[in-house]
């Protein structure tokens, strides 16, 4: 069976169909395609794409296979850069180019709080533009 963002099948007693769900910005958008009322298991499929690719461009929600989160959940104000008090690091998260979570720790004892930070901070830019375009640096990543 075909993967598809957002879509799951549901077959139980009663209910056989698509469900779409949408998370964006803390809201759930979410509708069943019922196979009995949307023409059998294959048009109810392509209504619920239909559906959901819909959704996403009426709230501006990028159309990707990659990971989209609609809210920011930093401490800092930038996407993918907390800072660690424990640790007293400033961390930076990435999901690489496989969906595989990753991070990386900056410490702020050994480089001062400024300097820890926009180190973080290009080190979740780098990776991102790795992720999202591929090795644009020349490099490789060990």
């Amino acid at each position: 069976m075909l993967k598809h963002r957002n879509i799951c099948r549901i077959d139980s007693t009663k209910t056989h169909g698509w469900y779409v769900r949408i998370n964006w910005k803390r809201k759930q958008f979410s509708k069943l395609f019922s196979d009995t009322l949307n023409g059998g298991y294959g048009s109810a499929l392509l209504c619920a794409i239909a559906w959901r690719d819909r959704k996403k461009e009426e709230f501006g929600i990028p159309i990707t296979d990659l990971s989209v989160v609609g809210t920011i959940r930093s401490n800092t104000g930038v996407r993918g850069v907390s800072l660690n008090k424990k640790r007293q690091a400033f961390v930076a998260s990435w999901v690489d180019a496989e969906g595989r979570p990753n991070n990386s720790s900056v410490s702020v004892r050994k480089h001062g709080e400024k300097a820890a930070f926009a180190k973080a901070c290009a080190i979740r830019s780098k990776m991102e533009e790795w992720r999202l375009n591929g090795n644009v640096f020349g490099e490789t990543l060990s």
